[in-house]
């Protein structure tokens, strides 16, 4: 990954982690998903919202979508008893975006990392 600055995403799997690359590069990717999905960035789902809110006189259950990882690509390692590195193909890579928490999850086989908000880790590293 280019010798990028990284951050370690845990697993259900103890051997086995993520690390992914703190660049612009990927802070746009993971910025561009979260404007096309989240009801703020959108004014069409910000007004289905409206209307199931006001249908129901409640906000809608969380919702989890299944994004593209293809622009991932070389964006992800997996990294197996922390000495083997691969990069992951993401033809088997699923990434799952929850809009109401404004977080991420990876999915690899049957690897499945804990939640990640790429963004607050992103301006962490920065220093914001």
């Amino acid at each position: 990954m280019n010798n990028l600055p990284t951050f370690v995403l845990k697993t259900n799997e103890p051997i086995v982690s993520f690390e992914i690359e703190l660049s612009m590069r990927a802070f746009n990717i993971f910025t561009n998903l979260i404007k096309s999905k989240h009801y703020l960035f959108n004014p069409e789902l910000m007004r289905l919202r409206a209307a199931y809110i006001k249908t129901h006189g409640k906000e809608p259950a969380e919702e989890i979508h299944v994004m593209s990882p293809k622009l991932l690509e070389g964006v992800v390692e997996r990294v197996s008893m922390k000495t083997y590195r691969s990069v992951v193909d993401v033809e088997d890579l699923e990434l799952f975006y929850i809009s109401e928490r404004n977080v991420f999850r990876l999915k690899f086989l049957s690897s499945v990392s804990d939640e990640f908000d790429y963004i607050q880790i992103f301006k962490k590293s920065k220093g914001a």
